[in-house]
């Protein structure tokens, strides 16, 4: 397999290093699942199904408003601005 070196000159394999990457990486990527399955047992026990249906809803209704006023020729980044200064 190939060899790189490392800081202090000594040759590695380039097999070791991507085993580590992949293993670090798996740690990130467990901490950050966690983290969000924390974050939505939190929400869930707090709000319950009534968040849940208000937020996917509102969001189902913003995101297809915001498509069909851009399909339709819409400047939609000039009307937020209007909104917002209102």
């Amino acid at each position: 397999m190939f060899t790189s070196k490392d800081k202090d000159g000594a040759a590695t394999k380039t097999g070791e290093k991507m085993s580590q990457a992949k293993e670090l990486l798996k740690v990130r990527l467990a901490s950050a699942l966690s983290q969000a399955s924390i974050a939505q047992r939190l929400l869930s026990q707090r709000y319950g199904s009534a968040y849940l249906i208000t937020s996917i809803s509102l969001s189902i209704v913003s995101f297809s408003l915001s498509y069909v006023l851009i399909s339709a020729g819409v400047d939609v980044a000039s009307l937020l601005d209007k909104a917002r200064g209102a």
